[in-house]
């Protein structure tokens, strides 16, 4: 293969995952100030019931969705001049099927809940679907369109626009109302941000909409439907469930600790999101070109993943430095054992991207639902028996079940095992020496452990890619 093309393949995968997981994690490390200002001026049980009504949102965003937006972007990315034909046909069902979803709200609410101040809450925050659901649309429309920069951009304005409103309205003495308001404005405002970059683009006018259009992209769209569902609920399973099994305290406590690991878990996230239409092309080529290509994902992924995790598990304590103790002191013990997983969650989270790319979905599709509903299911068993903590050691015990099912199934169906095992071998070796300083080292702490961890994690790394052959350790991104 041509050097300068493996070089130029590197190269555009770095720049393209470096821009926007930069203005990823900038737009999360703002929303995670903002949340941080939310926990120690409001109420413990309203911030939990809060955070937990935004997560009901994301979640039915995705449904409502149908995997219509991905679906379009991906024909989008080969036929740029449908753009128009699919605003027509999928704009009008989104704004409907965000009119229906909270309409079913309220109902839901009045009928089946107390309209108290948490109904209150949870009928002020849904209004952002209003916004939220033509916004997903816009933002793959102009991810099709490779329009990163204003995706980035907007992404950052929201964050800024959350953080400021939400400070003033504090300062102002403002209830959990006005904050939970604050989400829904600030939604219409990124709502409008993405409608101007997509009109940008030259799109109008709209063809109308046929019901019949829209009927059969309801087909090719479920695999899009299926993957979302299984990324969100991988993320975030734990979290939805412990709003049945938990108390609004404990909502805040993991709450907080989701939004941590949700920012750290951008990382395989934005990777796979830029390999993913370059998994779909190998797929399509000869199995060894697929193989090379996971090959050095994983192994680059993993290789991030091992010593991010070792540095959060470390300095987890930092955390409650900015927190009420008092009503926070689990958060500490709790995030380390989330990082404790947080490389498999890594594996995991790439590997659906690979499996989602194969040309046949039957399998994938039925592996990964099986492995969503063990999730659910772990879940029901331990957050049932140890709550709060149960939902902890759900996340933990299904992310190693998962990432070695589906590591196995990848290999087994679509890779060769060997040049997979060789990419697995660094990071591997270098988790369990890090493992190793934690258990033996004579130090109290895991802060002052940390430095031995890491340094004894590059060494090993660095020694170990030495020994290994040229075509193992060189990392080619190209299709």
């Amino acid at each position: 293969m041509n050097s300068s093309k493996t070089v130029g393949g590197r190269i555009q995968v770095a720049r393209a995952s470096a821009v926007y997981l930069g203005s990823q994690l900038g737009a999360r490390a703002l929303n995670f100030l903002f949340f941080i200002m939310l926990a120690r001026n409001l109420p413990t049980a309203e911030f939990g019931i809060l955070n937990f009504a935004l997560t009901v949102v994301v979640f039915l965003d995705i449904i409502i969705d149908l995997g219509l937006s991905r679906y379009a972007m991906r024909e989008i990315s080969k036929y740029p001049e449908k753009t128009s034909w699919f605003i027509g046909i999928l704009l009008p069902f989104k704004l409907l099927a965000a009119t229906c979803t909270y309409a079913f709200v309220v109902y839901a609410i009045l009928m089946w809940g107390d309209f108290d101040d948490d109904g209150i809450v949870f009928l002020i925050v849904f209004l952002a679907v209003f916004f939220t659901a033509p916004s997903m649309f816009f933002e793959n429309i102009m991810q099709a369109h490779q329009k990163f920069s204003l995706i980035s951009f907007a992404h950052v304005a929201l964050s800024v626009a959350q953080i400021v409103s939400g400070a003033l309205v504090i300062l102002a003495d403002g209830s959990t109302f006005a904050i939970a308001f604050v989400f829904s404005v600030s939604n219409l405002f990124y709502c409008m941000l993405m409608l101007r970059g997509v009109l940008r683009l030259g799109v109008l006018p709209f063809p109308r909409s046929k019901l019949q259009s829209f009927i059969k992209l309801l087909k090719p769209a479920f695999p899009y439907l299926c993957s979302a569902l299984i990324i969100m609920l991988a993320v975030r399973a734990e979290f939805l469930l412990l709003g049945y099994f938990g108390s609004a305290e404990d909502l805040a406590i993991y709450g907080m600790g989701t939004k941590i690991v949700e920012a750290s878990l951008l990382l395989p996230i934005v990777f796979g999101t830029v390999l993913a239409p370059r998994f779909s092309i190998a797929h399509a080529r000869p199995r060894e070109v697929l193989t090379t290509l996971y090959a050095s994902g994983i192994q680059a992924l993993l290789l991030i993943a091992v010593p991010c995790a070792t540095l959060a598990y470390g300095l987890a304590s930092t955390v409650i430095w900015v927190l009420p103790d008092r009503d926070f002191e689990q958060l500490v013990p709790l995030l380390q054992l989330l990082f404790v997983g947080y490389p498999a969650a890594c594996l995991y989270l790439l590997n659906t991207f690979v499996l989602f790319g194969a040309i046949k979905q039957t399998k994938p599709l039925i592996l990964l639902t099986a492995l969503a509903i063990l999730q659910i299911a772990i879940n029901m068993v331990l957050q049932g028996s140890f709550g709060l903590w149960g939902a902890a050691y759900s996340f933990l015990a299904f992310m190693g079940v998962a990432a070695v099912a589906s590591t196995i199934f990848t290999i087994k169906n679509f890779v060769n095992a060997d040049q997979v095992g060789m990419a697995l071998v660094a990071p591997v070796v270098g988790a369990l020496v890090i493992v190793l300083i934690f258990v033996i080292a004579p130090l109290e702490s895991e802060a002052a452990k940390l430095p031995f961890a890491l340094g004894a994690y590059f060494v090993s790394i660095v020694i170990i890619r030495r020994l290994m052959p040229e075509r193992y350790r060189t990392l080619n991104f190209e299709t």
